[in-house]
């Protein structure tokens, strides 16, 4: 007769006694046996990984401590807080945005400068590298206090035209003859004047703080041109003008926080 193929048809007679197989019952046992084999499999792969862990156990602490001072050698190393600080910062406003790029760009472009440079400028290129990054940060929050206001100003002249509706409460106060509702109206009135100053000036400010960050662009893309010159000179000439740059950058920064300082007070 025909039977269908199994694992075990090759295997009869003396050979087949002698490993306790049946040729005829190797087809209902072969599901049996597969599986028994993939148990088998998956113990010896976990008695394997087992034994491997037990016989070089003490691989795993070097391990961590390798794994812990490589994580204390990148958070320290300056490149890698600087592209932290980088992506850590959200957007801005769409009209202070370009700014804060150009001076953002500005400090990268300082910092590859120096770090480009030999050992000894760069030591002495630090001080203005440390001023960049403070001076930097005091613009970052400085447009973002500008754009809180810049969004108010933005959803103020949406919700409706003051001036419009200024001449429509002085037509409502010169004909109303009801001294209670004039008097209501004359209220209103004041309102809506006193806020529409209060705006105006605002803008006025908003303004004065988009001159003062063209100003930091224009003197950050300064400083780029001042490092790379100073990149390659001598040391000494190096630490003779370091001292004046970073003072010029503590200038700005002080002249910002002024500014903010008088924002503030509207």
């Amino acid at each position: 007769s025909t039977h269908a193929w199994t694992p075990y048809c090759w295997i009869n007679g003396p050979v087949a006694r002698q490993l306790g197989i049946d040729a005829q019952q190797g087809q209902i046992n072969e599901p049996r046996n597969a599986a028994l084999g993939r148990f088998i499999n998956l113990a010896m792969l976990a008695l394997t990984f087992a034994a491997g862990l037990c016989s070089a156990w003490w691989l795993f602490p070097i391990g961590l401590l390798l794994w812990g001072v490589m994580l204390v050698l990148v958070s320290r190393d300056p490149a890698f807080r600087l592209q932290q600080q980088v992506e850590a910062r959200q957007p801005l406003a769409q009209r202070f945005q370009p700014y804060f790029d150009r001076v953002e760009g500005g400090q990268l472009n300082i910092y590859r400068t120096i770090k480009e440079a030999k050992p000894a400028q760069q030591s002495a290129l630090e001080p203005v590298q440390t001023a960049t990054a403070k001076l930097v940060d005091d613009v970052y929050r400085f447009c973002q206090r500008m754009t809180v206001l810049e969004n108010h100003r933005i959803v103020t002249q949406r919700t409706g035209n003051l001036t419009d509706k200024i001449a429509e409460m002085e037509y409502r106060v010169q004909n109303t003859t009801d001294a209670d509702v004039r008097r209501e109206y004359e209220e209103s009135l004041a309102a809506l004047q006193k806020r529409k100053a209060s705006l105006a000036g605002l803008a006025k400010e908003l303004d004065r703080a988009e001159a003062q960050l063209t100003t930091i662009t224009n003197e950050m893309a300064n400083l780029f041109t001042d490092v790379i010159r100073l990149q390659s000179a001598d040391p000494k000439e190096v630490r003779g003008e370091v001292p004046t740059l970073a003072k010029h950058i503590e200038k700005e920064r002080a002249d910002l926080l002024q500014f903010e300082q008088e924002v503030r007070n509207l």
